[in-house]
Parts: structure tokens; sequence; C-alpha cells
């Protein structure tokens, strides 16, 4: 008996268009997509075969990689002595969410300065500035990366993901 095939994932282009593929009959279609940018659930296609499956539509430009890394993060005016204890939650090349715990001095728009270390095989520390794009709940806090070079010479972010 075979598997039921999940959502499918498609990541929108830099036109903001879609290609999707038919799983039954391989069909490619492309089409314009920026009018769904406001829809967080999944989509439902009708392929011309009159195979139908759902799709989720992810608007981000990166990838974004589940992890669980300890960490640390202090606002960047703060001195390092304030820095405090996270989990770095998810990562992309362009960003990354934290889990805090009960810090109410974070807002959005803040720049924050993020340290943790990859669990590849070298261990490489990445230290990195975010602008804070949004807070869930106060414990969640998601990021855009702001130095896109900073202390990490050997791009081992970058080699993380190939």
């Amino acid at each position: 008996m075979r598997k039921p095939i999940l959502n499918q994932k498609y990541f929108v282009n830099k036109h903001s268009q879609l290609s999707i593929q038919c799983l039954a009959c391989k069909k490619t279609r492309t089409f314009p997509v920026e009018f769904l940018r406001e829809r967080q659930q999944a989509i439902k296609v009708k392929c011309s075969c009159e195979h139908t499956f759902t799709i989720d539509i992810e608007f981000r430009k990166h990838y974004r990689k589940k992890v669980n890394f300890p960490g640390r993060y202090r606002l960047a005016t703060a001195s390092v002595e304030e820095v405090k204890n996270c989990t770095v939650a998810d990562l992309s090349l362009g960003g990354l969410s934290i889990k805090i715990i009960n810090d109410e001095s974070i807002e959005e728009h803040d720049e924050l300065i993020v340290n943790f270390k990859l669990d590849d095989q070298g261990h490489h520390e990445i230290e990195r500035k975010i602008h804070v794009r949004h807070i869930d709940q106060k414990d969640r806090v998601g990021g855009e990366f702001i130095d896109l070079e900073s202390n990490d010479p050997n791009g081992a972010l970058l080699f993380y993901f190939l």
C-alpha cells in the first residue's frame, strides 16, 4: 500500500510566479501568485487531468531549516555583559528565529546580536546581527540578517545548507 502524499511545498520565484507540477500527469503550469501572499492556509489545486492535490506556498527567499542550537543574544545597543541565553529554532541564509524566556525588552524593529554554533563537523561559531521582524507571544523572535558576511569568513552558514 502506497503512503498518501502530503502537501507539497512550493517556493515563489523572484518574479512572484509559481510553477506547479501535477503528481499524476507530471504536467507543469506557471502562474502569478502575488494575490495569494496574505493567505496562510494550504491551497487546493485541480489539474486539467482532473487530479486534485493540496500545496503550501512559501514566499520566503531562502529555505528555512528547523534546528535546535543553544545560543546567546543581546540588543545591539546593549553591552556584552547583558547577553542572555536562547535557542535557535530555525535557520535560513536570510535569517533565523530564536526561542527566548520572559524577555519583555525586545520589540519589533530592534536589532539583536545572536551567537550560536552550528552542528556541522567544525562546530563553526556564527555571530550575526538581526533585524527583529516579528515576536510571537513574547517567547519566539524572528529576524532577518543585517550583516550577511559578519563573523563567517569561511561561509560556514552557506555550506551548512548545501
